[in-house]
């Protein structure tokens, strides 16, 4: 049975069993940003698609998504860089994680999940990630990343794309520290190969998926978490409470037992396993816990003595207000690209209209 503890509470984690950017999730983010209380402030971090040349591409994919979809939620979208263990855009440099300090949702998603494992894996960047979560703040994971938090990842393309033998490799494990041993399966009930080719699974097929149930280690007593495409799983760590979003249905393996959970149905946290809230800093490393935790009180800082845009910026400002007042829509999202191309990114808010630097916006 679940216990809960003091402050400060962990985030909740949203898993996603298909589609970050296809028109059918939208509700799952609205009603995701919904339980925020607050505006979303939405990190983007590349690394499970860091092997592809169109990584950034892919995040922008995902910010333009977000804001053209979700606008009465005013979200402000940062891109984080990281896209491997080393070189010029490593998950261990600090100054590519600038967004991790300043967001309440951490989202990641396409890509490899080995690849995503081996290049966050004892991180700087997974360690902030951790840690801000830990804090408070949420994270959205979809695809690659959704498979690759697991204590136990499908090699999806390795099996797949490749052929080798059904195997498991180790994962991220996310939420061992909070006593829970899964493998989580996104794309449950695919259906991409009709019915000639069976693609459930994550694209295993059902009998090439049940000799990978017979690899899972026995002691290790690993819950198989399956989520349906356009469906998500909001698991609230603080409430000990699960809830199903979108379309389809979530189910759970466990103990010899399968349960199903469809759209809209909550349950308890104790159908994955005998779970915990550990202490905030558990299974971080201490220098990072602290650092980060600093690095987000000086954010906080920074925040009340933002600098003041330019005198051309400043300009652009006026002149955007004026083409708004005309209606003149076009004039106004020119003035706006324009002044985003310089480093500087405009909302228009109940108050009016506000600018802040942009820093890695994307």
């Amino acid at each position: 049975m679940g216990r809960l503890m003091e402050t400060p509470q962990p985030g909740s984690i949203v898993l996603l069993g298909s589609g970050e950017t296809a028109p059918s999730v939208q509700p799952i983010y609205h009603r995701f940003f919904q339980t925020l209380g607050t505006q979303p402030d939405v990190a983007v971090l590349e690394t499970p698609a860091g092997f592809q040349p169109n990584a950034q591409a892919i995040a922008q994919d995902i910010a333009r998504f977000i804001r053209q979809r979700l606008p009465n939620h005013r979200p402000q979208v940062r891109a984080i860089p990281a896209r491997r263990r080393d070189g010029a855009w490593s998950t261990n440099d600090p100054r590519l994680l600038e967004p991790l300090f300043k967001a309440n949702v951490i989202l990641t998603g396409p890509g490899s999940p080995t690849y995503a494992v081996a290049h966050l894996k004892d991180s700087v960047c997974w360690d902030y990630a951790r840690s801000s979560h830990r804090l408070g703040r949420h994270f959205f994971l979809s695809s690659a990343a959704t498979v690759a938090i697991g204590r136990f990842c499908l090699p999806v393309y390795e099996i797949y794309k490749v052929g080798q033998d059904p195997f498991w490799s180790a994962g991220l494990d996310l939420l061992g520290d909070f006593g829970l041993s899964l493998a989580v399966i996104p794309h449950w009930n695919n259906n991409s190969g009709g019915d000639d080719f069976d693609t459930r699974r994550c694209y295993m097929g059902t009998e090439r998926f049940e000799r990978l149930l017979a690899l899972l280690p026995a002691d290790a007593a690993p819950t198989v978490l399956g989520i349906d495409e356009n469906t998500g799983v909001r698991i609230s760590l603080a409430e000990g409470q699960c809830e199903v979003l979108g379309r389809g249905s979530a189910t759970i393996l466990r103990a010899g037992a399968t349960t199903c959970h469809v759209a809209g149905a909550q349950f308890s946290l104790d159908a994955l396993g005998d779970w915990c809230l550990p202490r905030p800093d558990a299974g971080i490393a201490p220098t990072r816990w602290r650092e980060f935790q600093a690095r987000v009180e000086q954010a906080a800082q920074a925040r009340t003595s933002e600098p003041e845009p330019p005198a051309q910026v400043q300009d652009w400002l006026r002149q955007r207000l004026e083409a708004r007042a005309a209606k003149d829509w076009g004039r106004a999202d020119e003035l706006r690209a324009r002044i985003q191309a310089n480093g500087w990114i405009v909302r228009d808010t109940p108050q009016g209209q506000k600018v802040a630097p942009a820093y890695s916006t994307v």
